[in-house]
């Protein structure tokens, strides 16, 4: 499979609904991927090159997605698009309500993964481990995707994931936690999240 071709399961996707506050969360159905990021991570970028879809909003303003949106597969499971955290040119007021909100879809029994986006040139800023705090301690597994990894050339990207990865193995359960490149500019990565997404999701890409 290339970075060009969509896996069958994933290629089919609607937007099912949006929530700003817990009691909006839809009723859990299929298995359900949180994706998260800082702002200027490029997350929804990254979840519309990995669908081949443009269902998630991006803007060159961060902090654009300031609800969380699902996204249903043919299967009846979900992608969660986050709020993105750090920066954003959103009201105070509104940002308010983004911590108990995540914590609510973390809370999920159907949670199956998190896909946590970086910008591959900034990983692990304050806003990053400020929510490490609060998803590191489940047992929930997180791919990490350092995206925009066309910015630094194969050294740096490669010497980038190692310090990350060194870090990580100083974290609790560090066996749950995968990390890889990714540019959806090139592209590049971008088999690599899909088969991610149907491991968890227990979806034959063939």
């Amino acid at each position: 499979m290339t970075a060009f071709e969509c896996p069958p399961p994933l290629r089919q996707v609607t937007y099912l609904t949006a929530a700003s506050l817990p009691q909006q969360l839809p009723e859990a159905t299929g298995h359900e991927i949180l994706c998260i990021g800082r702002s200027n991570a490029g997350k929804s970028s990254v979840i519309n090159a990995t669908l081949q879809h443009r269902i998630a909003r991006t803007s060159r303003t961060p902090g654009r997605t300031q609800l969380l949106h699902f996204f249903q597969l043919k299967s009846g499971d979900c992608l969660i698009d986050c709020p993105g955290y750090g920066f954003a040119a959103v009201s105070r007021n509104i940002k308010s309500q983004w911590p108990p909100l995540f914590k609510a879809s973390l809370k999920r029994p159907t949670l199956a993964g998190i896909l946590w986006i970086m910008d591959i040139r900034h990983p692990l800023q304050t806003a990053d481990l400020t929510i490490q705090k609060d998803i590191i301690p489940s047992s929930c597994p997180i791919h990490i995707i350092l995206n925009k990894s066309d910015q630094l050339r194969f050294g740096a990207q490669r010497t980038a994931q190692l310090k990350l990865e060194q870090t990580i193995n100083t974290w609790d359960n560090p066996h749950l936690i995968t990390v890889q490149t990714c540019s959806t500019k090139r592209p590049q990565g971008l088999d690599q999240i899909q088969n991610q997404l149907c491991k968890w999701l227990h979806l034959d890409p063939s």
